[in-house]
């Protein structure tokens, strides 16, 4: 009967705009990318519950990568904008005005990082998907076996 019935799972909205996905054994959080118009495809990005430390790493090492390029810009008299890919695949902008700042999609300029706050507030939106991740996998891991149990005396 519980086969029958599938998988129990949760999800919502982080405050990072990534939407948390997390299921009795494993989580992930999965981002979506539009381009800018419709000639674009729309393209997603799962990050892996192992993965998510190493992000948050990435995050702050682009963050201040970023910092650095646009100080080198500033000094420069502002020539040679630059675009570049950084760990984990998260693209770094400096010098192209409205696009500057660090991005996990070359395409996700909506969710662009342009200040330290944003940045604190992505950072602090992948630690709490840890948290919950971890509480919600227990309750589910409980409701799932106490179905079982059921099941088993029918």
């Amino acid at each position: 009967m519980l086969k029958n019935m599938g998988t129990f799972s949760y999800s919502e909205t982080l405050p990072c705009t990534g939407r948390l996905v997390i299921n009795p054994d494993s989580w992930h959080i999965v981002y979506t990318f539009s381009g800018p118009d419709l000639r674009y495809k729309i393209h997603n990005l799962q990050i892996n519950s192992d993965e998510v430390e190493s992000y948050i790493q990435a995050l702050e090492e682009a963050w201040n990568k970023y910092l650095q390029l646009k100080q080198e810009y500033d000094l420069q008299g502002k020539k040679d904008p630059q675009v570049i890919n950084f760990k984990q695949g998260i693209y770094i902008s400096a010098g192209y005005q409205c696009l500057d700042g660090i991005s996990l999609s070359a395409h996700g300029s909506s969710k662009r990082i342009t200040s330290e706050n944003r940045l604190k507030e992505v950072i602090q939106g992948l630690r709490y998907a840890i948290k919950k991740a971890q509480v919600v996998m227990t309750m589910l891991k409980t409701v799932e076996s106490h179905l079982k149990k059921v099941q088993d005396k029918i």
